[in-house]
């Protein structure tokens, strides 16, 4: 048996006589891996395969939000296992090329333990870092949900017109219509704002109730769409507007103004014209609709408190409703449509001019008679959480009145009358129409990742650590240890006499304090050099050359 001194003169091992039984493999330390070409093809291919499936507009709306969810979800957790393994093995290598390293430390490393004793603080914070990436990476990608992608499909004909919601037809006098418009606007008073199927409240001072789809049309649509998807519909149609013309204080206060007001008003009993109620402890109500009987383009509506010196002249509404041009949105689902956006295309002066108006101004309707009760019970102003707010609730529900009951009486598809004849065919003409589909913008929306710019960033993480980590390896590629630097390369390179210092820790893997650890090569027979364990020795370690064979 030959015995050979190690270059620190105090120390000797005995190499095997029989080479049958030394299992080790030597090897050249390369400066760049297959390992490593692997581990940048992999988290670089994931990461543009994820930017797709979220950036590139056909794959997203085909995939949809859960598909992405999936496919994203999968390809980080491949990218943080070569992410972490490249990042761990480039701590290695600083740890044994410029550090004063420990066991404790390489073993913490080598198992990603965090919670070890006798760990660097250093190792300590990397691997915690590397064990909350894949967290955070994960919570913020699912940040980005409730997107939305678009893509233009072509459509067909549509018909549209004066009516209610689909599901809301023949309802009778206009009350329940009343209340579907009217109420989602007094439960969440705002401007500009739509709400429901069709209503939209331009300003403070304006309402519009657009004609909306037929129910056969946004049957057809909702036909073709499938989960997670929605079509919007976008066209000009004609719409009810009532729009609100302040009074002057010189109005308010003039008794010629008002008393040719009520003369108009009032010389006609029947349907009546001005209705009042006093609803107890000072509150009343007014409405006053229909001048001559049939027009219904001019309102004053009005609560006012006795109580308070108050008087139906001083607290009035003066409104006026029109028929006019709008273009409107619809976002149709599977199992419902809702107007998403709405503009007024014309000036009231322009619609009186170029519109129509008989529907409102030669209809017998008899709207206040019937509906000025609703004054009380949409009282803004006894509603401490919408006189708070300072919105107009007039002209919009003046505008469902007049609206509600056009579409009872003479809409092409509500109407009460058994003869469809009854209603006037110039009116009709206005009321029930059809768009050309080159007239009506259709797009395809699915429900998917929003596209912000800070989730790219989520999808490029880990790529980018990992080309940093492997260029670090490069720089330090002369460090003592390799890409399979593992237990087995510990065991393999332990000094005979060091393997004492581990006694006891064979069943805990604990230690009582850091135990240092020293990497040195020796020249042995059958191998060109052997790199050497150990441990309790100060100091770097040695370096190894390029080209070189260690075992």
């Amino acid at each position: 048996m030959t015995t050979t001194e190690n270059n620190l003169g105090n120390s000797t091992y005995e190499p095997l006589e029989d080479k049958d039984l030394a299992f080790g493999i030597p090897t050249k330390k390369r400066i760049f891996s297959l390992k490593d070409t692997a581990a940048i093809f992999i988290c670089l291919s994931c990461s543009a395969v994820s930017l797709l499936s979220i950036y590139h507009q056909g794959i997203s709306l085909y995939l949809g939000e859960a598909n992405q969810l999936i496919i994203v979800g999968f390809l980080l957790s491949i990218m943080a296992i070569c992410t972490n393994r490249q990042i761990a093995l480039a701590s290695l290598y600083y740890e044994a090329m410029h550090e004063k390293p420990t066991l404790q430390s390489f073993d913490a490393l080598l198992r990603r333990n965090y919670m070890g004793s006798n760990i660097k603080l250093k190792v300590r914070i990397i691997l915690l870092f590397l064990a909350a990436l894949p967290i955070e990476l994960s919570i913020g990608y699912k940040k980005f949900v409730n997107g939305s992608t678009i893509s233009r499909i072509g459509g067909s004909n549509g018909k549209f017109g004066l009516i209610a919601a689909p599901g809301d037809q023949k309802t009778g006098l206009g009350f329940t219509l009343i209340s579907d418009v009217y109420g989602p606007f007094w439960k969440s008073p705002g401007f500009p704002k739509t709400y429901g199927y069709n209503l939209l409240t331009a300003s403070n001072t304006t309402s519009a109730i657009l004609d909306g789809p037929f129910p056969d049309y946004v049957q057809h649509i909702q036909s073709t769409i499938a989960t997670e998807e929605w079509v919007a519909i976008t066209t000009d149609v004609n719409a009810t507007v009532t729009q609100s013309h302040s009074l002057s204080e010189e109005e308010r206060s003039d008794k010629t103004f008002w008393q040719n007001t009520y003369t108009a008003y009032l010389q006609y009993r029947f349907p009546k014209a001005w209705n009042t109620k006093d609803m107890l402890d000072g509150q009343n109500i007014g409405l006053m609709l229909s001048e001559n009987m049939f027009n219904m383009s001019q309102a004053f509506i009005g609560i006012w408190n006795t109580t308070q010196n108050e008087t139906f002249e001083s607290t009035t509404e003066r409104v006026f409703t029109s028929r006019r041009r709008c273009r409107g949105t619809w976002n149709i689902t599977s199992t419902s449509i809702t107007l998403s956006s709405a503009a007024i295309l014309e000036s009231e002066e322009t619609a009186l001019q170029r519109t129509n108006q008989s529907l409102i101004q030669n209809n017998l309707l008899e709207i206040s008679n019937l509906f000025y009760l609703l004054i009380g019970e949409y009282n803004w102003r006894s509603n401490p959480r919408i006189s708070n707010l300072r919105v107009n609730m007039a002209p919009a529900l003046v505008n469902a009145m007049i609206w509600a009951r056009v579409v009872s009486m003479d809409g092409p598809l509500d109407n009460i009358s058994a003869d469809p004849e009854a209603v006037q065919q110039e009116w009709l003409d206005s009321t029930s129409y059809t768009k050309a589909s080159d007239e009506i913008s259709t797009e395809k929306k699915r429900r998917t990742l929003r596209r912000h710019p800070v989730l790219g960033v989520v999808l490029v993480v880990n790529p980018f650590l990992t080309v940093v980590a492997i260029i670090l390896k490069v720089a330090w590629y002369k460090a003592p240890v390799s890409d399979g630097f593992n237990t087995v390369a510990i065991l393999a390179s332990l000094h005979g006499k060091d393997a004492s210092i581990l006694s006891g820790a064979g069943l805990s893997g604990e230690l009582q304090k850091p135990i240092g650890i020293g990497f040195r090569t020796e020249s042995c027979k059958g191998a060109s050099e052997l790199v050497r364990v150990f441990l309790h020795e100060p100091g770097y370690s040695t370096r190894l050359s390029r080209g070189q064979v260690y075992g």
